[in-house]
């Protein structure tokens, strides 16, 4: 249709032109026409009329009428119904069932179409009664998807997109472009299920036909990865898959995936947690599915290590492997069937906290992402918890002696105040029942030196005084069974206290140690490094090789197995207010009798710290130093591993105290502590238990 408009609607111009003589009317170069008056006005439509008033030998076109509510409608812009053939008659009319809403006022003109010009008639107006409501023939095509585009035919529709509504059931459809008699339409996005019903409304006049929509059903041709990890990203592709991420759902098996991108050709989705190590996948869309003929098969966890791999409990470790899932609460990790609290998660790494509750030392680490488990991986639990006892029943004191016989624990002698002691008792683990016994029968003392060798107690040099001098070397031996003591043979060494001891078989070794000077020619103190073995069944002395680490007091000792572990105390060297230290370690082969240094102390050097071994592990810790007049105390406690070399801190610490001058035993595998010093704030008495397994 061409568009070159000229419009000849004015009636003054057409009066006018009656007038003229008929060689002016023929020499104009377009028809003209005449728009009529509306007729057989009803509710449901109305006639139009109109004439060609000068036709001439003008081809015709097209012709028709145009309508709406403003003046001068165009068939641009406006209703219209066209008739293509080439008209024969001068006058043309068209009943119009269409459009027209009750009570309105329209605006109606003819119009011509010749090869160069549109020509109008003048505009008539009319009071419309209604129209009838559009009839629907048929949906072209009647299949496809979301967003296909479609063709509704039938008639009575308007030219006009914005009159014409087409509902697939309650979904609006995207109008494209509207004739009377077809309209192209474009399928919701939001159209999920498989068959519709699609309606037609024109100015509110709604269709009593309804025409049926089947979608697609979806396919899937492909998806990669085959196999995957947990929470990984997955490629599904395939045919008539939902627009939206709404329009899908996806399923491994049973269980349904989250939908990350989606378009009809390929949805990205996560793998999600829990699903079988091999699955089907299925995706529905628009209330139909399509299932994959391949199986996708789930990668589970690989642990690979673990950073320490010995810890205690609520301490930090890094596990290292893959397969793992990035988000919380899909990955669960136990030890030995015992739940760690999981501090951060991502794919190769997860940070966990030891559980507690923990009750071997050698146990398995097992990750389960998804619901697979790992292969195990050795963990070494450094565990344990501290505990309360029973209070000692004697006097406050510090630098006693303890050791024990079995389920007994034997304790006594120390320092009260500045005044020594010589009481002596004993305590029933199983009972938790404290018995004084008979005084130890030497000199009161405080910091001796006692062992126990086949049932039999031995206690020997100390001081007995709390002022410069006083240093003893004799040695007594106790038989629990009598409750009476023995003198034996002196330490063979210099008289001194603070010395240290150890055991293996009949034998015992003793040595280091402190004494005050005996002239002004020495320092204030004299440290030692020689070492002495006692032969219980002999009952003698013998001189061995010297402690290799140096003169020191106060040092802290363990064995484990053949081996005597030898470190810490205060320094040849060392003052009373600035205290020398060291956090080396030696062992000492008890069958070889020689001695090698081991892996020094994590922390800093001290003394008179407590020092125990419970299945083939040393526990060192507490003690203090004392630097520029200044004494710290020490809570922790580090365990020692003979077979890596290794510290780790333990943090069961005994209730805080930072205590020294503390005794310890060991009674079926739980370790007894006794902190009885008015160092302590507060003072204590008190029995402390540290059960590794607890």
């Amino acid at each position: 249709m061409k568009v070159i408009l000229r419009n000849i609607f004015l009636i003054s111009l057409i009066g006018s032109l009656v007038e003229c003589n008929e060689d002016e009317v023929t020499s104009r170069n377009y028809p003209r026409l005449k728009t009529l008056p509306v007729s057989e006005i009803t509710s449901q439509g109305a006639k139009f009329n109109a004439e060609i008033t000068f036709r001439a030998d003008f081809e015709v076109i097209s012709y028709g009428f145009v309508w709406s509510e403003s003046e001068n409608p165009t068939i641009e812009s406006s209703d219209r119904v066209i008739y293509s053939e080439n008209i024969q008659s001068d006058k043309f009319s068209e009943i119009i069932e269409t459009t027209l809403k009750e009570e309105v006022s329209y605006f109606v003109r003819g119009f011509v179409e010749t090869n160069d010009y549109i020509v109008y008639g003048e505009n008539v107006d009319f009071l419309s009664l209604g129209s009838k409501a559009p009839f629907l023939q048929s949906l072209i095509p009647n299949i496809g998807n979301a967003r296909d585009t479609i063709s509704v035919t039938g008639r009575n529709f308007s030219y006009l997109n914005e009159k014409n509504a087409i509902f697939f059931n309650d979904l609006p459809g995207k109008i494209i472009v509207s004739s009377d008699t077809s309209i192209r339409v474009i399928v919701p996005d939001e159209l999920l299920v498989k068959n519709s019903l699609v309606s037609v409304e024109v100015i509110g006049n709604k269709a009593s036909q309804k025409l049926e929509f089947i979608q697609l059903p979806p396919n899937i041709v492909s998806f990669t990865p085959n196999k995957a990890s947990t929470r990984e990203i997955i490629k599904i592709s395939g045919e008539n898959f939902g627009i939206s991420t709404d329009a899908n759902k996806v399923f491994f098996g049973d269980l349904e995936a989250a939908i990350i991108n989606a378009n009809q050709e390929q949805l990205e989705v996560e793998v999600p947690s829990g699903i079988p190590v091999n699955s089907n996948l299925k995706v529905v869309a628009s209330e139909q599915e399509s299932i994959s003929g391949e199986t996708f098969e789930i990668l589970t966890p690989n642990l690979y290590a673990l950073s320490p791999n010995k810890a205690t409990v609520n301490k930090e470790i890094t596990l290292t492997g893959n397969n793992f899932s990035p988000l919380e609460g899909d990955n669960e990790v136990q030890f030995n069937g015992i739940t760690a609290n999981i501090l951060s998660n991502s794919k190769t790494t997860l940070r966990v906290t030891v559980p507690s509750g923990i009750e071997q030392t050698s146990i398995e680490v097992i990750v389960n992402t998804g619901g697979h488990d790992s292969s195990p991986i050795s963990f070494e639990y450094i565990g344990g918890e501290w505990s309360i006892g029973s209070t000692f029943p004697g006097d406050y004191r510090s630098a006693a002696i303890m050791t024990n016989i079995e389920n007994t624990i034997y304790y006594g002698l120390g320092v009260n105040l500045n005044t020594p002691l010589k009481d002596f008792w004993k305590y029933d683990a199983t009972t938790e029942v404290w018995t004084q016994l008979g005084d130890f029968p030497g000199e009161a003392r405080l910091e001796a030196t006692t062992f126990m060798i086949n049932n039999k107690i031995y206690v020997g040099l100390g001081r007995n005084s709390t002022r410069a001098q006083g240093s003893l070397s004799d040695f007594w031996e106790y038989d629990p069974n009598s409750d009476s003591w023995e003198r034996l043979a002196d330490f063979p060494g210099e008289p001194r206290q603070k010395a240290s001891s150890f055991v293996y078989l009949e034998s015992a070794f003793v040595g280091l140690g402190v004494r005050f000077r005996q002239s002004n020619d020495e320092p204030y103190f004299v440290r030692f490094s020689d070492f002495y073995e006692f032969n219980t069944a002999t009952r003698e002395w013998d001189e061995i090789t010297s402690f290799p680490g140096g003169a020191r007091s106060n040092a802290s000792v363990f064995v484990i197995n053949q081996n005597a572990y030898v470190g810490f105390g205060a320094l040849e060297g060392s003052q009373a207010a600035n205290i020398l230290y060291s956090p080396d370690f030696w062992s000492f082969d008890l069958v070889e009798k020689s001695w090698s240094q081991i892996a020094s102390f994590p922390d800093v050097g001290r003394a008179s710290s407590t020092s125990f071994s419970i299945n083939s592990r040393g526990y060192v810790g507490l003690g203090a130093r004392t630097v520029d007049h200044q004494i710290r105390r020490f809570d922790s406690i580090y365990e020692y591993d003979p077979l890596s070399d290794t510290w780790i801190e333990s943090e069961f610490n005994p209730n805080g105290r930072g205590a020294s001058t503390t005794n310890a035993v060991v009674v079926n595998g739980i370790a007894y502590m006794i902190s009885i010093s008015r160092l302590n704030k507060p003072p204590s008495r008190t029995m402390e238990l540290f059960n590794p397994y607890e």
